[in-house]
């Protein structure tokens, strides 16, 4: 599994890397979120399609590598520790995919809390919550989050916040 979660992490580079440097300045959002779905798709399929390739074939004389650390005991023996290097990139992905996660659960957690607190206005098709505290407005699903400062000295900001809504941001 870990070869598969390698290639797909490598070409997900190489792909956000070319959006980053051609298509990130592009005002051709819906294009942008279909090249980047598609591209994101394609990274996580490739890795899978099998290619026949020539196979090296390593001489007899050629030690098969072993990556483990090796431990020599009062005997004279040695032996393998039990902490290999596919168990140390095993956790650091489990580490570097968890943190994502936990940091886009605690978002989500923190917008629905803010969602709930504020004062609700029910409009055609959307809601606006106003909050107390000075936040930033932003737009979560059909939800418009607002400081009641913003709402009532500049009501532009709806406008703008109501074209991310209807163009699916």
């Amino acid at each position: 599994m870990m070869p598969y979660v390698i290639k797909c992490a490598a070409l997900l580079a190489l792909f956000y890397s070319f959006y980053l440097l051609f298509m990130r300045r592009t005002t051709f959002f819906g294009f942008n979120r279909g090249a980047l779905l598609l591209g994101s798709a394609v990274c996580l399929l490739m890795p899978a399609i099998k290619i026949e390739s020539p196979s090296i074939i390593l001489p007899e004389y050629m030690p098969h590598l072993q990556i483990d650390a090796l431990t020599v005991t009062p005997d004279n023996s040695v032996t393998a520790s039990g902490i290999g290097f596919m168990d140390i990139v095993t956790v650091l992905y489990l580490i570097g995919a968890a943190v994502p996660l936990i940091v886009e659960a605690v978002s989500f957690f923190r917008t629905t809390e803010m969602l709930k607190s504020g004062e609700i206005i029910r409009r055609n098709g959307y809601t606006i919550t106003l909050v107390e505290k000075d936040t930033p407005s932003f737009s979560f699903l059909r939800h418009i989050v607002i400081s009641r400062s913003d709402y009532e000295n500049y009501p532009a900001v709806i406008s703008h916040e109501l074209a991310h809504l209807d163009a699916h941001h």
